[in-house]
């Protein structure tokens, strides 16, 4: 699920731009890897007891565990999300389908600030309109960044430290520079990072924000009459993704989707794996004319692989999406997106049995890939676990799934579809 418009969940992408990667110890083709698994007894052979039009929640499982074990942390615009892109096509290709990789490109914003001194650094954020800039100097803490705190304090060629709130953002950088300050950095007035923004003011020096809890370092810092090196590097680039798309059939008149990048904090098992994995055992055990299987790039940044979808291709006629986001963990399990589809999937699982799951919605600053459809005029909705607090974190590995919850969703993904295909 993409959060990408809260504040905590800023872009710092500083590893995008390393030469290596930690996932240099996985085999570099992702085709490899794939065909690999498939053949080896990590994916699970064919079950005899299971018909081949049931889905096999086993075999979810086991994508799952490629996806978010052998593969990892799969960042759009990284190895291991092309990785995992062949890996999804080769499997789409051994279930029938014909598959296209087709690329597009996002906007990828980075922030590579920091604060370092002679032995450590701090975690920094620009704020928006800072130059890309570095300077060196002692620091003097000045209270709110005021015109009346710099005149009772000599902040000439000093790093000034000022505490968030009272004066805008972009006082504070210009009272700085007017002062004859070389840096500015400001520290939260509440727990957490933040981005603030210079609005329309300009300055030469470079401008960041730190957390609360740095506020103690750097007063210790002041005192003692050391260097600090503040560097403000904050931008985007236009990096390249894919979508992969499995066809049966020459025209789509329905899909199937879920993302399949991760953040960097982790390797997303649960956001979004899962939702991979199960739509791939769907695809499998639903291949029908006209329904269609994308696995989108480039969520977790702002549903960049589904708007470039619904841009590449004639939506005209497309009966529906059927997304699914988070959906190895349940707490809460929902159908979230657009109405009248909401009624009829409920309807469809109602009448099976299945009423464990309710209309939700996603909270806000948060979305995914149904919304690019629904924009676009195409009934859509994200079938959802509920809130995980372990999603964005290193802790969203394979063990944060549990079997239940996937045996639950796929059933009412296989429900879904079915009743959506025949109805008409």
């Amino acid at each position: 699920m993409s959060r990408y418009l809260f504040p905590a969940t800023t872009l710092m992408v500083a590893f995008l731009f390393a030469g290596c990667s930690e996932q240099e110890a996985v085999p570099q083709a992702a085709a490899a890897v794939a065909e690999t698994t498939v053949a080896s007894s990590t994916f699970p052979a064919p079950n005899t007891a299971v018909p081949p039009s049931k889905a096999d929640p086993d075999r979810v499982l086991a994508h799952l565990k490629v996806l978010a074990g052998d593969i990892g942390t799969r960042v759009a615009g990284t190895d291991g999300e092309r990785r995992a892109a062949e890996y999804i096509a080769t499997t789409l290709r051994a279930a029938g389908y014909t598959v296209v990789m087709e690329p597009f490109t996002f906007d990828l914003r980075y922030d590579l600030s920091a604060i370092r001194f002679t032995d450590g650094s701090l975690k920094a954020l620009a704020l928006t309109g800072s130059p890309e800039a570095e300077a060196r100097g002692t620091p003097v803490m000045a209270g709110m960044g005021r015109p009346e705190d710099f005149s009772l304090r000599d902040v000439r060629g000093k790093v000034v430290v000022v505490d968030r709130g009272v004066v805008p953002f972009g006082q504070k950088a210009a009272n700085a520079q007017g002062a004859g300050a070389v840096a500015l950095i400001v520290v939260n007035n509440e727990d957490g990072a933040f981005r603030g923004t210079l609005g329309d003011v300009k300055v030469s020096i470079p401008a960041v924000g730190v957390e609360r809890a740095e506020r103690a370092r750097l007063v210790d810092l002041a005192q003692a009459g050391g260097t600090l090196i503040v560097a403000a590097a904050a931008g985007s680039k236009q990096t390249p993704s894919q979508n992969v798309v499995g066809r049966n059939g020459e025209k789509c008149e329905a899909y199937l989707g879920a993302h399949f990048d991760s953040v960097p904090e982790g390797p997303g098992a649960n956001d979004n794996a899962s939702g991979i994995a199960m739509i791939l055992e769907l695809a499998r055990t639903n291949r029908r004319p006209g329904l269609c299987v994308i696995a989108f790039g480039a969520e977790e940044y702002g549903l960049w692989g589904s708007q470039a979808f619904v841009k590449q291709h004639p939506m005209a006629g497309v009966r529906f999406l059927l997304n699914f986001d988070m959906v190895g963990k349940i707490t809460d399990a929902q159908i979230v997106g657009e109405p009248a589809l909401q009624e009829k999937v409920l309807g469809l699982l109602k009448q099976a049995g299945k009423t464990g799951f309710r209309a939700g919605q996603f909270p806000p600053f948060a979305s995914s890939d149904h919304a690019s459809f629904v924009s676009a005029g195409v009934p859509a909705v994200t079938f959802h676990s509920g809130d995980d607090p372990l999603i964005h974190d290193p802790r969203d590995s394979t063990a944060n799934v549990e079997r239940a919850s996937i045996e639950t969703m796929l059933a009412a993904g296989d429900l879904a579809i079915d009743g959506l295909m025949t109805a008409r």
